[in-house]
């Protein structure tokens, strides 16, 4: 008698946990996603002809209001599109090895249908974890060279089992912006992280245009966050003006480099519109909201059984060029009719 009894309350406690599995929320922050994806997966085979929601993982690379904007936008869309998928979001500052950990937990245990990546640097080290195996689809967001970085092979049919949108406004229209700004200008700084592929790819575009201009380029790469206001100032004593670029690590700390130009003679340009809002003479900046609309409705496609090579790289293009009045008035800067008539105050994005 007491045999049985417990041998029913084990199949009372066994189910309970199986049960429990089929419903476990996937979260970097509370849960070891290892033994969350080994539970999920032995309680599928135990249950094989129920059905369950399709799950993704979007993994941030830090948590700037920009990319932040980005994946909010792709969970959004994933919902509004009919999907229902479990979101788990995973950020980590500039620091990519929890990232890198927990994408290849779930890589290798299958624990998600879909992988989303925002961010150069996280896109690089998330995608090669679940395209390796060839199971898991990956889409990607705000990257700004997707070839370069080794993610795809062609934009147009990608072949690793990956997609998404490419932040691809050109350097180059950026750069005509601050020569018409300041045709003056005969030394342009740039400052950047020297540990992303995409400031290279960036800085080989600016490179030419500089040349093709008889513009000396000085370039500062920064290892850390900590050297930005020593290395800002040196630029701020030696150029005309200083350009950022499309840089996850200044995109989350360019407030100790703007800080740097605020009461000097020389201009920064950014790339963000909290950039041009805190000090930022002007930017092109992009709808990073929108950018992760158009990447969402590429991973709903992938999840509908869409390869990944007849979803095409998007290369989001879309830029608005916002200036910072006051601090455009300070430094006696004008643009020409062309740049005046599409140019916007920064304060009109908060109206």
């Amino acid at each position: 008698m007491k045999r049985n009894l417990i041998v029913c309350l084990c199949s009372v406690v066994i189910s309970a946990i199986l049960l429990g599995g089929c419903s476990m929320k996937l979260s970097f922050d509370d849960e070891d996603l290892s033994s969350s994806a080994a539970s999920e997966t032995a309680s599928e085979s135990e249950h094989s002809n129920s059905a369950r929601k399709p799950r993704a993982a979007i993994f941030q690379y830090n948590d700037c209001e920009e990319l932040s904007a980005c994946t909010k936008s792709i969970e959004a869309a994933l919902t509004e599109n009919g999907v229902d998928v479990e979101i788990t979001v995973g950020r980590s500052g500039s620091e990519l090895r929890d990232i890198s950990e927990k994408a290849g937990q779930l890589a290798v245990n299958g624990g998600v249908d879909l992988a989303a990546a925002v961010g150069t640097p996280c896109a690089e080290a998330v995608c090669p974890l679940f395209t390796s195996s060839g199971r898991t689809p990956v889409v990607f967001c705000a990257v700004t060279d997707p070839v370069g970085a080794g993610l795809v092979d062609n934009i147009n049919s990608p072949s690793a089992n990956c997609t998404g949108t490419a932040a691809a406004f050109g350097v180059k229209e950026r750069f005509d912006m601050i020569y018409a700004a300041q045709p003056a200008m005969t030394k342009l700084g740039v400052i950047y992280s020297a540990s992303e592929q995409n400031c290279e790819s960036q800085l080989n575009i600016l490179a030419k245009e500089c040349e093709s201009r008889n513009i000396q380029l000085v370039e500062t790469p920064a290892d850390t966050s900590q050297q930005l206001p020593e290395l800002s100032r040196e630029l701020m004593d030696n150029c005309d003006a200083v350009m950022l670029l499309q840089d996850n690590m200044l995109m989350q700390n360019s407030w100790p480099v703007i800080s740097q130009s605020i009461g000097s003679a020389v201009p920064i340009y950014g790339v963000t519109l909290g950039q041009i809002e805190d000090g930022c003479a002007a930017g092109y900046c992009y709808d990073f909201e929108k950018m992760g609309e158009i990447t969402g409705e590429q991973a709903v496609r992938l999840l509908h059984g869409e390869t990944a090579q007849s979803v095409p790289v998007v290369e989001y293009k879309d830029c608005t060029l916002y200036y910072n009045e006051k601090r455009m008035t300070e430094l006696f800067l004008e643009f020409t009719n062309d740049y005046k008539k599409s140019a916007k105050p920064a304060s009109q994005s908060l109206s």
